[in-house]
Parts: structure tokens; C-alpha cells; sequence
């Protein structure tokens, strides 16, 4: 019922995704050139409405899926904003998701489009199994693709905070794509996704430092490592525990018809 209001390439590449996506393994993981990339887009456009991705695509699933995802990252305007992550605070399951699915009927028409046929497949690809294209992992990678990737005039990188809410806001719309977006009743409560590793140790080192930032200076007098106020003699190993753990964080338009 969106085939209208979604990109031609969108719905070109998706629909072969379908089809040939769930049998395929780490089906994101493959690492075309840009120019595989920028040919294959060029060659759909010049096919059109009923171009053979896979004879454009000269039969690879993951160049087909490599080109989606560098399709919908460079979209002038990000498919998903934090206006969305208010839902993830909500205590009771149900109404996270009914939040979420409140918020999203309310987005612009075309964006709800893609974003529904995003997730549909996404959905497909993790009740299929196939290794490499775990929940997990296609909300990790999609993420990063569907969200803007700084703030701001000068650019600067998006919060770890954010970035963990961006990680569960895909992983609930993956998990209950038909739910969000089609309004189906029937919601299971399903266990929140995992974080990925990178983010899990982001905040392990976060939880580090402040833990380590409040542990009391053991020296008489102001130390050159810290600003902590000297109460008790010692060795100042507080100090030094403070300073190493500083060292531990590293450093538009919508779619339209």
C-alpha cells in the first residue's frame, strides 16, 4: 500500500532483499567499492520501474543490500530523530510501545513508508536466522544508518546516551514492525535487545570513570593529577587511578510522493 510513496530504488532493492536476503549470510557484511555501489544505482535508474536487480546486481544479494544502506544514509534528511526516544522512559512495555507507534503514525507520510518497508525486511531477516543477520546486529548497523550522525552547526559526534537509545529505539520498531507500523493489538514483551559490544563497553568505561572521579585523594596537599582536595595522608593512588581513567574514554528535505 506505500509502493507509491517510496523511492523506486527503495522499493526495487528491498523487494529483491526480501527474496533473496533471508538465505543469505551477513547479508550487510559485504564490502563493495563505491563505484559497485554508485554503477548499481545508475543502472536501476536508467532500467526503471521494471528493472531485474538481480541481473543489475549480477546476482549479489549483498551489493544489492550494500547499495540500500548507502541509499537511505545519504537521504538529505534522517529517517529517524530523537523526538522518538521519549517512548524508550516509559516503565510498563505496553505503553512503550503504543507510544512509539502514537509517535510514528504522526511522522510525514513518506518517511513512515520507507521506514515500514525497512523494518519489514529487517523483521524477515532476523526470524530468519541465517548467520550474520541476528536482531542484534541489524539493529547495531541500522542504527547508525537511519539516525543523524552528528548535532549541531559544527558537527559534533552524538552522545553515547544517545547513540545506546538510537540502538533501542531500532531494536523495538525491528522487533515489532507489524505491531508500529500496522497496527496490529497483539504485542508479546519481548526481552529489550542486548547492546552490541562497542556500546556495552562505552558504558563500562562511563560507569569506570565516575566511579573512579568520586574516590577521595589519599595525600596531604593538592596533587599535580587531580583538583581533589587532600584530607588524609597516603600515597595518592587515588590521584593516579583518577587521571588513568581520563585516559579510558576516547577522547534537508523529506521523501515525498
Amino acid at each position: 500500500m506505500y509502493a507509491e510513496l517510496v523511492p523506486q530504488i527503495v522499493q526495487q532493492l528491498v523487494s529483491y532483499l526480501e527474496i533473496t536476503g533471508p538465505t543469505t549470510e551477513d547479508l550487510f557484511g559485504g564490502d563493495p567499492s563505491i563505484r559497485q555501489i554508485n554503477d548499481l544505482i545508475d543502472d536501476l535508474n536508467a532500467a526503471g520501474e521494471h528493472a531485474d536487480v538481480d541481473q543489475v546486481s549480477r546476482g549479489s544479494p549483498r551489493l544489492a543490500a550494500a547499495t540500500l544502506a548507502a541509499y537511505i544514509r545519504q537521504l538529505p534528511e534522517p529517517l529517524v530523530h530523537e523526538e522518538l526516544h521519549a517512548p524508550l522512559d516509559a516503565e510498563v512495555y505496553v505503553e512503550r510501545i503504543a507510544a512509539l507507534r502514537d509517535l510514528v503514525s504522526e511522522m510525514n507520510e513518506a518517511h513512515v513508508a520507507v521506514l515500514h518497508r525497512i523494518f519489514y525486511l529487517l523483521s524477515r531477516l532476523a526470524k530468519a536466522g541465517a548467520h550474520g543477520n541476528s536482531p542484534e546486529q541489524l539493529a547495531d548497523l541500522w542504527a547508525s544508518l537511519l539516525t543523524p550522525a552528528t548535532i549541531g552547526p559544527a558537527g559534533r559526534e552524538r552522545s553515547r546516551a544517545s547513540r545506546v537509545k538510537d540502538y533501542r529505539l531500532v531494536g523495538l520498531l525491528l522487533q515489532h514492525c507489524a505491531c508500529i507500523f500496522q497496527g496490529e493489538l497483539d504485542t508479546l514483551e519481548l526481552p529489550e535487545l542486548p547492546l552490541p559490544a562497542h556500546l556495552e563497553a562505552e558504558v563500562t568505561q562511563e560507569r569506570v570513570k565516575a566511579r573512579l572521579a568520586t574516590r577521595p585523594c589519599h595525600t596531604r596537599r593538592p596533587c599535580h593529577t587531580c583538583a581533589c582536595p587532600c584530607m588524609r595522608p597516603g600515597t595518592g593512588t587515588g590521584c593516579r587511578l583518577q587521571a588513568t581513567a581520563a585516559g579510558y574514554m576516547p577522547g534537508p528535505h523529506a521523501l515525498t510522493p
